[in-house]
């Protein structure tokens, strides 16, 4: 069961009628400098101001297309959920060109705003969060950009890193050595500062 903020459950125990809008925040490298950038996009009308912890500045006027209905459950399964974006938009063009979007990291939050005053309902709360797993663009009159985020359970099925044998380090560089003796490793007895059968200690 979801928990809301004091201000957010109780406009919605009002019955007062709720505008949901959507909130998606991207962290991506910049392909030219390497740095971290983030950048927000919503279904709203303008560019709007979110506190979410800091401000944060989210681009609306069209940028958002259409996000399928997130589904939440218990258990580990990986859920994936298509965001369709505008190709023709300026921030969505940042996000895909200027940005390097694969595997950025997602946010995606649902802001209420009131029925009758069109004021923000408390605080935004998050309903997703996790990875971009794909990019699909159109071109054309009709230019989409359709993004798929994997939810943050995808974490769990990455494997363990790969056992690096001595043939394995050899076959990209000849000389490399460093793991000759890795098949033996534990099997030898090292001995420090004390008497090896069948070997005298040298005295000082």
């Amino acid at each position: 069961m979801r928990v809301y903020d004091g201000s957010t459950q109780t406009y919605i125990d009002a019955l007062d009628g709720i505008v949901a809008r959507h909130l998606v925040w991207f962290t991506a490298r910049n392909r030219s400098t390497g740095a971290a950038e983030t950048i927000g996009i919503w279904n709203g009308d303008d560019h709007q101001n979110f506190t979410i912890g800091t401000s944060r500045t989210y681009y609306g006027a069209g940028s958002l297309l259409d996000i399928e209905p997130i589904t939440a459950g218990v258990g580990l399964s990986v859920r994936i959920h298509q965001i369709t974006m505008s190709g023709i938009s300026p921030q969505v063009e940042e996000l895909l060109r200027t940005y390097d979007a694969r595997l950025a990291a997602v946010e995606m939050h649902r802001a209420l705003f009131s029925l009758s005053t069109g004021s923000l309902v408390g605080t935004p709360y998050r309903v997703m969060k996790g990875w971009v797993n794909g990019v699909k663009l159109t071109s054309g009159e009709d230019s989409k950009a359709v993004i798929s985020v994997a939810s943050a359970a995808r974490a769990l099925t990455k494997p363990l890193a790969l056992y690096r044998s001595d043939a394995a380090m050899r076959e990209r560089s000849a000389t490399d050595t460093f793991r000759a003796y890795a098949d033996i490793s534990g099997q030898v007895g090292v001995w420090w500062g004390e008497k090896r059968e069948g070997m005298e200690v040298p005295q000082e």
